[in-house]
Order: structure tokens, then C-alpha cells, then sequence
């Protein structure tokens, strides 16, 4: 084991939670004369997912981050029917890249720690908590833990089920006029048993994110999607060239969180129950807490 290091917060995740915290954080003046630690085992150098959420103008969130909007919508389109106008609101895509990209900004400006390894473990010690790694010890007084929560087996009447997706971003063979619609969940597609739909996002420079989406116990495979996604594709668009691929697995669980309770860790993101169950969203539900730290 390395050597021991002290600070005064330490943050167990470097993803869209703990990026949206440090950002509130700078805001507030409370990243200086701080000791801060972020720790992943993940570089988050690619773009490996999407964030997307409903807002409005007058959102607060619109107005922290409208600089890392790669799109946003103001029509829908529900299974390929008519698009209808979005009333004072609009559907917002956020890359990951953008938060992982504005987490490394954070760091660097303020010359917070960033460790590339694995948490072992986290525990209580006399003078506040102890976080050990594959490669040394940590120990501050507090811990923002936003690695992916676990759940209880689900009781009566309630669910565990898992929304995965898998999703190209394309530039189609013919120039595609981009629009200013969405298409969620159009369910043309073989369901294999499952729930499954696809999203259409029309992107700036003649791209598109094309995404198949599960909603089931399983979770969907690259061999199973790849098919649904290349014939979608060819369908819709003709002939194409992937640019970009994505993946992920939400948690659509209203069973209890498993989280041990330890005095001076603050679980944030999935592991605090900010995953809607019924949707998956969880962006504006992360965003909200940025208060944790209010009166600290």
C-alpha cells in the first residue's frame, strides 16, 4: 500500500454527479483553500454516453450550462407520429465528453488530486473516513460516493428492470437536413420479448445519434442491437458511416437502495436514489444537488 493522504473532501466518481457538484462548488468560492480528491479507476476520456433532459429558458439549469448543449429540440415525435410543438420547454442533449471535459477544467484550475484507480474500500476511522485504493490511502472528512448503487431484492409490487442502450452517431451517405425534432421511442422494431425503441436525435454537421433502447431484466447485447440498429438505419436513411458509439445500462428500480450508512459519506447520483425509475432520467435530479454542500 502506498503512501496516506488528507483532505477535506474526497469525490468517489468523476461522472456527470460529481461534475455538476464541483461545478456549484467553484460557483460558491468553495474550491479554494480546499483539499479535494477525485478518484475513478476511469480515464473519461471518450464519449461514451448522452444526457438528455427537459428544460426551459428560464431554467436555472439552462443558464449554468446552456455552453455545453451540443443540441436541443423544441418538437417531438412519439412512434413516428406527428411532431408537436414543445410548449416553453425544449429537449436538451448534453455529451459526456462536454461534463468528463469540464470536470478535467475543474481539476486543473484548481489543482485538485486526481487519482486513476479503484475504491476497495470505505470506512469510518477516528479522525473521519478512510478511502483505500489499489494504490495508497485516503482519509478526509468527508466523501461524495457516487459509485452505481445497489438494490434490495424487490419486494411485492415492486421492480427491477434495467433500460440499456446501444447507439450509433451516424453520417448519412445523402446530406441530411437537420430538424429541429426528436424522435423518442419509436417501437418499429423487433421487440425479441422485450420493450424495445428507438431514439432519432438530428445532430449539427450532418449527423445523427441513432439509439436502441431495452427496457427488460436483461440487459441487450452488441450482437443483438447491431442488426436492429444497422436495418433502422438503412430503413430510415440509406446507406451511412458510424462516426461514434455509445452504450450504457440505467437502473429503473423502485426497490430500496443497499447502501451502508457511514457517518461522513454522502452518496450523490445513482446511489442516491436521483434515477427516476420510471424513465431512467436522472441529469436535473443530480443537478438539484448541488445544495448538499449549502450549508457546510
Amino acid at each position: 500500500m502506498g503512501y496516506s493522504e488528507n483532505f477535506d473532501y474526497i469525490f468517489v466518481g468523476a461522472g456527470a454527479s460529481t461534475t455538476l457538484l464541483l461545478r456549484s462548488l467553484e460557483s460558491r468560492g468553495m474550491l479554494t483553500q480546499k483539499r479535494i480528491a477525485i478518484i475513478d479507476a476511469d480515464s473519461k476520456s471518450i464519449n461514451d454516453k448522452t444526457y438528455c433532459f427537459w428544460t426551459s429558458s428560464d431554467d436555472p439549469i439552462s443558464r449554468q450550462y446552456q455552453h455545453l448543449f451540443t443540441q436541443s429540440w423544441s418538437k417531438i415525435s412519439v412512434n413516428r407520429q406527428k411532431p408537436e410543438m414543445l410548449e416553453n420547454a425544449q429537449y436538451v442533449y448534453i455529451s459526456s465528453i462536454a461534463l468528463y471535459d469540464e470536470c478535467r477544467r475543474i481539476v486543473e484550475q484548481h489543482q485538485l488530486v486526481r487519482e486513476h484507480s479503484s475504491v476497495t474500500s470505505i470506512t469510518r476511522t477516528e479522525n473521519g473516513v478512510q478511502v483505500i485504493t489499489e494504490n495508497r490511502e485516503f482519509h478526509a472528512k468527508t466523501i461524495f460516493d457516487s459509485r452505481p448503487p445497489a438494490f434490495a431484492l424487490p419486494e411485492k409490487n415492486e421492480v427491477l428492470l434495467w433500460q440499456t442502450f446501444i447507439g450509433y452517431i451516424i453520417s448519412p451517405s445523402q446530406s441530411f437536413e437537420p430538424s429541429d425534432c426528436v424522435d423518442l421511442m419509436d417501437f418499429d422494431i423487433s421487440q425479441d420479448g422485450y420493450t424495445q425503441f428507438m431514439y432519432v436525435l438530428p445532430l449539427p454537421n450532418n449527423r445523427i445519434l441513432v439509439e436502441v433502447t431495452r427496457f427488460g431484466i436483461e440487459p441487450i447485447t452488441s450482437d443483438q442491437a447491431e442488426p436492429i440498429l444497422n436495418e433502422y438505419i438503412q430503413r430510415r436513411f440509406g446507406a451511412y458511416e458510424i462516426l461514434d458509439k455509445e452504450q450504457g445500462k440505467i437502473p429503473m428500480s423502485t426497490a430500496k437502495i443497499v447502501c451502508e450508512k457511514i457517518d461522513g459519506v454522502i452518496p450523490i447520483g445513482g446511489r442516491s436514489g436521483a434515477i427516476k425509475p420510471s424513465t431512467g432520467y436522472a441529469f436535473k435530479k443530480c443537478f438539484k444537488e448541488r445544495n448538499t454542500l449549502r450549508n457546510s
